[in-house]
């Protein structure tokens, strides 16, 4: 009761904060959202739902990683060890059933283990889309769940430069981060680069105790160039990142001696080792004739290891992705679009280490798809598309891994797949629109599913892959109703998902050397839900956002599928700022309640309800050429003590983090 009331008092606070409309705070839901890497379209005119998220809206966060703070979606959910240790979830689905874009390609970073993060930042992130639902027919194979689309930051108008300087603390971890982007266009070409830092100790949880060795830092560096050459333009980008986080596991404070608190050691204590390198380039040609031909190629290398605290790599993973997407556009007429795609992925899997999770291998994949959009008088779209695919997984007899007479033997196998998109968005009049779509999405099983025979430590448990595993697949259907007038917007989201031979890793009764043995099983399963959204402009400065989410899964023998996000919702209110003196400023108030999670896949913990509340407040201006914000935050006001349903930490007996104060400043100069 005492909480509710601080939070209704916090309400009253955000009342007297007179505001203009436009926030460029805030996050963006509304009809200018577009797919950058398949087709530009707007949300108004698609039959799939894309959310857009700025992330200059974390200013008004205490969040730690951008994956946390896509959240905010009603559907999408973060699993997590620890805070910096995070892999987006998509009603359900996350690992290699959600497809993440890096440069408008496919991102591989080893995301089939669950305690392996993304090992990405905000730094140079323009924007971040959001598609939930399966989008085989875009890009092949893994979009099962939805895409996540990581769209580079835009240079400045020609003529002029522009330098942001990005700087938060983070007083649980003592944790500080520190992004900086520097652009000039020139008129016919530009040019930027991006520098950025982050670094936090172990975190307190909200029963006032420190988890030990969930540090974490990283070092990244992004160049960019860009030029247009009469009828070609093209964007090239450099991203490297090198991230260290904390390994955290069963009994670790029986293992490691505690050192001090916010030690940045990471040498001396087991530790996650992530090194990212991506160069990519964007290329599109006007060919006349309304064609356009759009060329996006890319190398990128994902070297992980793993120290198990003597200091020395004992895992030490290179995956190389050699890709590239070929686009053919044509306005056939003014209302009806045709796209035409090729898509092709090398990738090469090489171990140097003394342990070994998966063996070498090389994996080939390619697939054609075509797209054709139609409007239909003034108020039908109709979105249809058609996708083939192959991909070719191979491995090699791999030292320290396969044995004489052990399970786990060199082998081949081709996979094809097809999928499909049929869709329609219906103006039915200006307030009201209706949008639905059937989509399949096909997975074909990882490396670890197929080939895997070792100890995974970070568990504790022994695992074994199958070879003859059959190809995930998946069809859905998916049906959204939107309403806006005035100061109110609504939407309502249902799904429902069908999987054939849905692949999830099974206890058995086999023991090695004490350590449980799983293996991986499939069977077929369903799920399904809904999401609901309502933001209402109270008045011409205080704006309400509300949303809930609800799901279940289940495979066909009754069992629930594993880290099944229980029902979760959120009320929000914000002002749009304040005028004074040329400074405006912005506050908002948050409640987060998620459901008890009972519901769960055998020998998973089950997690108790509990409710957070957060509150920030910002002001922002300008001096002469230079603009700035500056933000206090505070997430879980009261200190919560609680375990999310989707951490992996209810495995140890480990609480998520308590009460984070965040300071943080944007300094742009023109």
């Amino acid at each position: 009761m005492f909480r509710g009331y601080v939070f209704v008092i916090l309400f009253l606070v955000n009342l007297p904060l007179k505001a203009q409309q436009n926030d460029s705070l805030k996050t963006y839901h509304g009809p200018d959202v577009t797919v950058s890497s398949y087709r530009v379209e707007k949300n108004e005119t698609s039959s799939t739902e894309i959310k857009r998220i700025n992330p200059d809206s974390f200013l008004l966060s205490s969040a730690y990683t951008f994956t946390d703070r896509l959240q905010q979606i009603p559907g999408v959910r973060v699993l997590s060890t620890g805070i910096g240790i995070s892999k987006p979830v998509i009603r359900g689905f996350y690992g290699n059933r959600v497809c993440i874009l890096l440069g408008g390609l496919k991102f591989d970073n080893q995301q089939w283990q669950e305690e392996h993060g993304m090992g990405l930042s905000e730094m140079g992130v323009g924007h971040v889309e959001v598609i939930k639902g399966p989008m085989g027919v875009l890009y092949g194979s893994e979009a099962m769940g939805g895409v996540i689309n990581l769209v580079d930051e835009e240079p400045p108008v020609p003529g002029k430069s522009r330098n942001i300087l990005k700087v938060r603390f983070h007083g649980n971890t003592l944790g500080e981060q520190i992004f900086y982007s520097g652009m000039k266009n020139r008129g016919k070409s530009w040019s930027g680069i991006n520098l950025g830092y982050e670094s936090h100790g172990d975190y307190r949880d909200g029963a006032g105790k420190r988890v030990l060795n969930s540090r974490y830092d990283g070092y990244y560096i992004k160049g960019s160039y860009g030029f247009t050459r009469g009828k070609w333009t093209s964007e090239n980008h450099f991203y490297s990142g090198f991230n260290r986080y904390g390994f955290i596991f069963n009994d670790v404070y029986r293992y490691i001696e505690a050192d001090k608190r916010y030690s940045r050691n990471l040498q001396n204590y087991p530790n996650h080792q992530v090194w990212l390198n991506n160069l990519n380039s964007q290329n599109t040609f006007s060919l006349g004739d309304n064609w356009l031909l759009h060329l996006n190629a890319g190398i990128q290398t994902n070297q992980r290891m793993e120290n198990e605290g003597s200091g020395a790599i004992s895992l030490n993973m290179f995956l190389q992705t050699s890709q590239y997407l070929l686009k053919a556009e044509k306005h056939i007429n003014s209302k009806n679009l045709l796209v035409l795609s090729h898509y092709q992925s090398f990738e090469i899997n090489r171990n140097f280490g003394s342990r070994v999770l998966v063996p070498d291998a090389n994996m080939h994949e390619a697939n054609v798809s075509a797209f054709l959009r139609s409007k239909v008088g003034t108020r039908i779209h109709l979105e249809n598309s058609l996708n083939i695919g192959w991909k070719n997984v191979t491995s090699f007899y791999t030292l320290n891994f396969h044995k004489q007479g052990g399970e786990a033997q060199p082998f081949s196998t081709n996979r094809n797949y097809f999928n499909y998109l049929s869709g329609i968005n219906l103006k039915m009049n200006s307030r009201w629109t209706f949008k639905l779509n059937a989509s399949s999405g096909v997975r074909v099983p990882n490396l670890a599913e197929f080939s895997s025979d070792g100890l995974h430590e970070g568990v504790y448990t022994y695992e074994i892959g199958n070879p003859h595993l059959r190809s995930e697949k998946m069809h859905a259907l998916n049906g959204a109703l939107l309403f806006g007038k005035d100061r109110i917007k609504a939407e309502l989201q249902v799904f429902y998902n069908r999987i054939l031979d849905y692949i999830y890793l099974a206890p058995t009764p086999e023991t090695w050397f004490g350590f449980p043995v799983f293996r991986y099983r499939q069977q077929n399963a369903t799920q399904y839900g809904a999401e609901f959204a309502l933001k209402w402009k109270l008045n011409d400065w205080l704006v309400s956002e509300s949303n809930i989410a609800w799901m279940s899964g289940f495979t066909d023998d009754g069992n629930y599928l594993p880290f099944l996000p229980p029902a979760r919702g959120s009320v929000k209110f914000s002002n749009t700022g304040w005028n004074l003196n040329k400074v405006k400023l912005h506050s908002n108030v948050e409640a987060i309640w998620t459901s008890a999670q009972n519901h769960t896949y055998p020998g998973e913990p089950g997690t108790p309800a509990y409710a957070l509340y957060n509150a920030g407040i910002s002001f922002s201006g300008q001096f002469r050429r230079c603009s700035y914000t500056f933000s206090a935050t505070v997430n879980n006001l009261f200190d919560q003590a609680y375990t999310d349903p989707l951490s992996r930490m209810k495995y140890f007996g480990l609480l998520n983090p308590g009460r984070n104060i965040g300071i943080a400043a944007r300094i742009q100069l023109n």
